[in-house]
C-alpha cells in the first residue's frame, strides 16, 4: 500500500514556501526526484547548491500579504500545483513585555501572510488544480502556553483558524486544507 501512495506522487508540480531551510527544505529535495518543486524562501543558497534540475528556487521574504499575493502571481508560471506545503516563519522567544512592532512583524506576520496569500490565489482558480492539497505548519504552541512566544503561539493558532475556515470553502474547487501540529 505504502507504494502506491508514492506512486501517487511521481510527475506533480508542488511548491513550497518556507522551502529554502528546514522541514520545506526537506520535503523539496523528497519531492523532486519524482516531481517539479518551486521553492520560495529567504537564502536560496541552500538550494543552489543542490544543483537539482527539478527544483526551481525563487527568493523573496514573506512579511505582507499583498505583496507575497502579487510575487506568486508574477513569479510562479501558468502552470498550476497540484499541491502546496508551507512552512514559513521563525520560533523566537519574546518575553510579553519586551514585543516591539518588529517582533509582531517578523513573528506573527508571515505565516498568516503566506497563508492567506496562497488560499486566495486558490480560491480565484489560480494556484492550484483540483483535488489537490495545501499543507501548513502549525506547532503545539497555538494550544500550549509557554512562556515568551505568545507572538509564535498566536499565529500558529492563527493558521489553524484560517484552515477550519477556509477549508469549508475551497472544498466546492476540490481543495483540501489541512494543518500540521509538531
Amino acid at each position: 500500500m505504502a507504494s502506491n501512495s508514492m506512486n501517487e506522487l511521481k510527475q506533480k508540480n508542488y511548491l513550497i514556501l518556507g522551502g529554502t531551510s528546514g522541514i520545506g527544505f526537506s520535503l523539496a529535495k523528497k519531492l523532486s526526484k519524482d516531481s517539479l518543486v518551486s521553492v520560495i524562501g529567504r537564502d536560496p543558497s541552500k538550494v543552489e547548491k543542490e544543483n537539482n534540475k527539478n527544483i526551481i528556487c525563487y527568493q523573496h521574504e514573506i512579511r505582507d500579504f499583498e505583496i507575497t499575493s502579487n510575487f506568486l502571481e508574477s513569479k510562479i508560471d501558468q502552470n498550476k500545483f497540484d499541491g502546496i506545503f508551507i512552512s514559513v516563519g521563525i520560533e523566537r522567544f519574546k518575553r510579553l513585555g519586551a514585543i516591539k512592532k518588529q517582533d509582531f512583524d517578523e513573528i506573527f506576520l508571515p505565516p498568516i501572510s503566506s497563508l492567506l496569500a496562497v488560499l486566495k490565489l486558490s480560491a480565484n482558480g489560480k494556484l492550484l488544480n483540483q483535488n489537490s492539497s495545501i499543507v501548513v505548519m502549525s506547532s503545539v504552541s497555538s494550544v500550549r502556553g509557554k512562556s515568551s512566544m505568545s507572538l509564535y503561539g498566536s499565529s500558529r493558532a492563527a493558521i489553524e483558524s484560517l484552515v477550519i475556515h477556509s477549508s469549508n470553502e475551497l472544498a466546492k474547487r476540490k481543495i483540501r486544507v489541512n494543518a500540521i501540529r509538531a
